[in-house]
């Protein structure tokens, strides 16, 4: 339980879970309704959407987690939903009762709530934060994870219209998984010269995504190479420029070529001069 708020709730990326974790442990019966999170976050100045309210429980329950991290954190489930009603597990009531663990879990919580203030709480991201891609779908109200592998370098919702870009633009010569030579690129402080995954076309769904984006958010996550680590900075949403978008061929791996689709994404609001230099 303790590696799981360490590693998903102390870092403070989003204020709910922070919020809803103090109030059911200062709450005589570690239980509360849906209509009282609604009216708590109301009373924070957070979002209380239901696809928010639904994703700070799916959290917690550890619902949205899949995979190898499903795995890692089964058995710390801090809450469980009945009907309307949230509350602790009992294995989570039961360890409050160690004084040791409960100092540890507050502490957790207090320091979660300081980093939370580095966070734009109007926003469910925040520019030139770092986020890991299961971050960056949690905070976007995904309804489960996506494991890194499956996402690759963008994934979308098609519901919602949120198109998620990540770029590593130093690739290096051993980049796992590229089929073809990507040459991802920030032209200037306002425009990326990015590319779609091998075997798209014209035709393809996100292409068509792209040349029509109207209604869509569009989000680019930034890094500098692979030596940086998982996470990437978030540099904000862009619009495709549709007179840049072609279709090309690209010589893959083993001598043949596929199809990739590339184009121009400009940022809606420039990047931060130093950190463009930076990942430049």
């Amino acid at each position: 339980m303790l590696k799981f708020l360490s590693k998903e709730i102390l870092p403070g990326k989003r204020q709910h879970e922070i919020v809803l974790m103090k109030a059911l442990m200062e709450s005589n019966s570690y239980m509360m309704t849906r209509v009282e999170i609604v009216q708590l976050f109301k009373q924070f100045n957070l979002d209380y959407s239901q696809r928010t309210v639904d994703s700070v429980i799916k959290t917690l329950s550890l619902d949205f987690y899949t995979g190898t991290l499903k795995r890692a954190y089964k058995g710390a489930e801090l809450i469980k939903i009945e009907g309307e009603t949230i509350k602790f597990t009992q294995e989570f009531i039961e360890a409050l009762k160690v004084d040791y663990f409960a100092d540890h879990a507050k502490d957790v919580l207090k320091t979660a709530w300081l980093l939370s203030k580095e966070f734009d709480k109007s926003s469910p991201l925040t520019r030139y934060q770092k986020y890991y891609r299961r971050d960056s779908i949690r905070l976007l109200g995904w309804k489960e994870q996506i494991v890194d592998q499956n996402i690759g370098g963008y994934v979308r919702d098609d519901e919602e219209k949120i198109f998620v870009i990540f770029v590593t633009l130093d690739k290096g010569e051993d980049f796992q998984g590229a089929e073809i030579a990507y040459e991802d690129a920030l032209l200037d402080e306002s425009t990326m010269h990015w590319v779609s995954k091998a075997g798209r076309k014209l035709s393809s769904p996100e292409i068509q995504i792209m040349q029509n984006p109207k209604d869509w958010a569009i989000h680019v996550f930034v890094k500098k190479s692979d030596d940086e680590g998982l996470d990437f900075y978030y540099l904000g949403e862009v619009q495709p420029k549709v007179d840049t978008i072609h279709q090309l061929e690209k010589p893959t791996g083993d001598g043949k070529s596929k199809s990739v689709v590339e184009m121009e994404l400009k940022f809606k609001e420039p990047i931060e001069s130093r950190l463009f230099k930076y990942l430049r």
